[in-house]
């Protein structure tokens, strides 16, 4: 889906296991193996889910064509073997991923309703139950397991029992493990799981991942370091990049979700201890330097900062978080997919040029004109819209914004009040004009989820309903037209004194 990552899947599940410890409950994690998932994907499951979701004919009729007379063809030893297929979804193509998210979405909605916690990404299945007393865990999670059998038989997919792995988290100190049983066989409980990437273990202090990504991390070094000192040669700012570009970012994957055990003494040991090596590495200083010495004279964060620091950013970014915004502010966040017209009804906004070269190069505009500017100086964010009949301004509003707002948002919010303005107007005809192209290209662009280029469309999208043409023009700014000239004035104006 959209906006969804491994990360956002691995922060949910985790924070779910806590709370659920945190209420003084045992969770219980179930990690399922669907052997050669996409490989035997089964089609006519996958039609038969088209049917039962409604999918519209032209749709339905698109994906039977796409499957039809599929063949796999295999050339060895001078010999060419051909056979018909009716599974599998193509690996690297667009609609494979889709394909097996229709199939996987039906075990998903038995699943809910036999009220189980569980998350699927791609072939990757996870279930969790919890409560205070094994016997309840047991007999939740044994149902759970006869619901995924069924649904596998059905669907022609098996679930690999010795493969499949369950994991018991609790703070309690005296705790009978439940007994969970797949198809006639018992389920092996492990010490640590894996998921999508990141070792979850009993106590949820990550040394096990931390661990093992250390280890990945020295094992790609060496190999990148091999190639890099043939080509290049191995000097400071090779390794640096290598740092940087790789080894980083290996270590840094789902720090949204173990970032906290960066606050023990074991964690930080293992991370300074790896990035101790890179440090010095790239100072070139002798092996008995200080751990602090070498991180400043290679100009490196500590990995727990930068690991604290992703993990802010996370939260940021998802708004989980507002410890940092002034109190009644809000976060500028992108509209949900969910919430986002169908990509058949996303509506463009296309915008002309104005060629300032021009004697007269607003002759050709017919009926009247807005025109938009946003402002900020020395920290004060101001907006403004003016609107011109006949070479005249007959009306105009400055805006005033919160001081941590961009002169982008200000040019944004003052291009939507603009559009409001056309709407609430008996104008039939009206043309909006701004010398902020990053404002009009991003109004061009249907896929974009920001917020008030969402609120623009919408709005113009009810104006055209109503009758009313708006046309966009971008002009380059301090040109003469005064029209522009003036909305720029308003908008310094504007700014709020300090």
């Amino acid at each position: 889906m959209p906006q969804r990552s491994t990360e956002d899947a691995l922060y949910d599940l985790v924070n779910h296991v806590k709370k659920e410890i945190e209420s003084k409950k045992a969770v219980l994690l179930i990690s399922l193996d669907i052997e050669g998932a996409f490989d035997n994907a089964w089609w006519p499951a996958l039609k038969t889910q088209l049917i039962d979701k409604k999918c519209p004919g032209n749709l339905y009729q698109m994906a039977c064509s796409y499957l039809t007379e599929r063949k796999i063809t295999v050339n060895y030893a001078r010999e060419t073997v051909t056979k018909s297929t009716n599974k599998g979804c193509v690996q690297g193509s667009i609609c494979g991923p889709t394909f097996w998210n229709i199939i996987i979405d039906s075990l998903l909605q038995r699943l809910t309703d036999a009220k189980v916690h569980c998350q699927a990404f791609a072939d990757d299945v996870v279930l969790a139950f919890s409560s205070e007393s094994s016997s309840t865990i047991e007999n939740a999670a044994n149902e759970a397991m006869k619901i995924v059998t069924k649904w596998g038989s059905e669907n022609k997919l098996n679930f690999a029992p010795q493969k499949t792995q369950a994991m018991v988290l609790t703070k309690k100190l005296k705790f009978q493990n439940p007994t969970i049983q797949m198809a006639g066989s018992q389920i092996n409980l492990v010490e640590e799981i894996k998921v999508l990437g990141l070792i979850i273990d009993t106590r949820l202090n990550f040394r096990s991942h931390v661990a093992a990504v250390c280890k990945k991390s020295i094992e790609i070094y060496k190999r990148l370091a091999c190639s890099a000192k043939v080509t290049w040669g191995l000097n400071s700012e090779i390794i640096r990049i290598i740092y940087t570009a790789v080894i980083e970012p290996i270590m840094m994957y789902a720090s949204n979700t173990w970032a906290p055990a960066t606050e023990l003494e074991m964690i930080r040991s293992a991370l300074s201890s790896l990035q101790r090596g890179f440090a010095i590495k790239i100072c070139r200083a002798y092996r008995t330097v200080s751990l602090t010495s070498a991180m400043i004279l290679a100009g490196l964060l500590p990995l727990d900062l930068r690991i604290r620091e992703a993990e802010a950013l996370y939260k940021a970014k998802k708004g989980l978080s507002m410890d940092y915004l002034p109190p009644g502010k809000e976060l500028e966040k992108d509209i949900a997919n969910t919430e986002r017209p169908h990509p058949a009804k996303a509506m463009s906004i296309e915008y002309e040029l104005i060629d300032e070269s021009d004697p007269d190069p607003l002759g050709k505009i017919a009926g009247p004109q807005i025109y938009t500017d946003g402002s900020k100086i020395n920290g004060r964010v101001g907006a403004a819209i003016t609107w011109w009949t006949n070479d005249t301004e007959s009306e105009y509003q400055t805006l005033s914004l919160h001081p941590s707002c961009s002169v982008y948002q200000a040019e944004m919010y003052a291009l939507y009040r603009a559009v409001a303005m056309v709407k609430a107007s008996r104008e039939k005809v009206v043309n909006i004009l701004s010398d902020s192209r990053s404002s009009l290209e991003l109004l061009s662009n249907p896929r974009t989820g920001h917020p008030l280029a969402h609120a623009i469309r919408e709005t113009t999208r009810n104006a055209n309903a109503e009758g009313k043409e708006i046309r966009f023009y971008w002009l380059r700014a301090h040109v003469g037209i005064k029209g522009n000239e003036r909305a720029d004035e308003l908008a310094k104006n504007r700014c709020p004194k300090g």
